[in-house]
């Protein structure tokens, strides 16, 4: 195999302006990083703390004046009537099954 010397210096000659424009000069000093800081996610935590009963009997007075458990039952004895009866239609099912191995088809 013939080696072609003037032919890998002339290309070697070629690239050295690229590589040299490869890696541009630094004239900056570098910047200082800034100084990390850490809060925990913990920091302004409370405890747990159990509240004073207070009394039931006049709580319970309040949730009875304000309307109830969020209004769900009507106050003073009063029920609500009964939803009409009506017959369910029957559903077909008929989709719903898998046919089993060995099984009719």
């Amino acid at each position: 195999m013939k080696i072609n010397l003037p032919a890998w210096g002339f290309a070697l000659t070629a690239c050295a302006p690229l590589l040299a424009a490869a890696q541009p000069a630094n004239t900056e000093s570098p910047k200082p990083t800034p100084q990390l800081s850490y809060q925990s996610a913990f920091a302004d935590y409370k405890p747990w703390q159990d509240t004073k009963p207070g009394n039931w009997k006049s709580m319970n007075d309040a949730v009875g004046k304000s309307g109830g458990h969020d209004m769900a039952m009507p106050m003073g004895g009063a029920s609500a009537p009964a939803p009409a009866a009506s017959k369910p239609a029957k559903a077909d099912h008929s989709g719903h099954q898998m046919p089993m191995p060995g099984g009719k088809k």
